[in-house]
């Protein structure tokens, strides 16, 4: 791997590092920082990019790590594995072989499915404290349902298949990816933070491995694990975005024992970019619940 393409500005100090799974796939990762270890964990189709406005803000008081998924910004793209079990075992040894002590993990979007998997198989005692933002838990809407039986666990009803389709054969999947997700609101970013943001060289993109990736993640529902978490929560979701329910993030709350919820409304940018749009507000969030 050549490791100068991964330089992000945001990120200049963080170290490059590689991880090998137990199945021989290579996993980049960047460090930084001295402290209480602190994961983040992207996005479907994210990488590093996701956090470049708050682990470097969050590595002044934390020992952070930025982990990329396999199949994911410049981690190896294997052909096997694609899937949310999987990634959560990457997980599980990635922990069991760095860490002696308990950490803390900040999931966004689909990385939050990669902990709630991970605490399903493996459990939470090597695990402090638990920060989720923005996901549901469970994407794929019932046809049987009702729309507000499917608001209460974050639904949506589409052509699964057509969307997997189209990012499995590299086409331009936007058009399919808005009809899939289906939300009313303004979904209105921060074009300052936005602009910034796109001038990041792009990791590769692997198409094949995230169309099945993302398969087998909308059909995951996770609603069994949520009242099993016994660690401190922090869940945070974006009032104005795609991604999740209000309904959805109030159930969350009260299901998970020991949860605190902050909604971001449309005065902070509260969409699905939320750590983005309002990098301040989140990182203060973030900082306050850890410490």
């Amino acid at each position: 791997m050549d490791m100068t393409v991964t330089r992000n500005p945001a990120y200049d100090g963080f170290e490059d590092k590689e991880f090998v799974t137990r199945d021989q796939v290579t996993l980049h990762y960047m460090v930084k920082g001295k402290g209480k270890p602190l994961i983040f964990i992207h996005g479907w189709s994210g990488d590093s990019r996701n956090f470049m406005f708050n682990a470097p803000v969050l590595a002044r008081d934390f020992r952070v790590y930025v982990l990329d998924l396999r199949g994911h910004g410049y981690s190896e793209a294997p052909s096997h594995g694609a899937r949310i079990a999987r990634l959560s075992k990457d997980l599980q040894e990635f922990i069991d072989a760095l860490f002696t002590e308990k950490v803390c993990i900040i999931a966004y979007s689909m990385g939050c499915t990669v902990v709630w998997s991970y605490i399903d198989l493996f459990g939470q005692e090597l695990v402090d404290k638990l920060v989720f933002v923005d996901e549901a838990p469970f994407l794929l809407g019932n046809p049987a349902d009702s729309e507000d039986e499917i608001r209460l666990y974050g639904g949506n009803k589409m052509d699964l298949w057509k969307l997997r389709n189209a990012v499995y054969e590299g086409v331009d999947y936007s058009g399919v990816f808005a009809e899939s997700f289906q939300r009313p609101g303004k979904n209105k970013n921060n074009a300052e933070m936005e602009a910034i943001a796109e001038k990041v060289v792009n990791p590769p993109f692997h198409h094949e491995f995230l169309g099945e990736l993302l398969r087998d993640h909308i059909n995951q529902d996770w609603r069994d694990v949520f009242s099993r978490i016994t660690v401190p929560v922090l869940l945070i979701s974006g009032e104005i975005g795609f991604a999740t329910t209000h309904e959805c993030c109030e159930w969350m709350s009260r299901e998970i024992k020991n949860c605190t919820w902050i909604p971001f409304m449309e005065e902070d940018y509260g969409t699905h970019s939320l750590m983005q749009n309002s990098p301040e507000k989140f990182n203060r969030i973030v900082l306050a619940f850890i410490n």
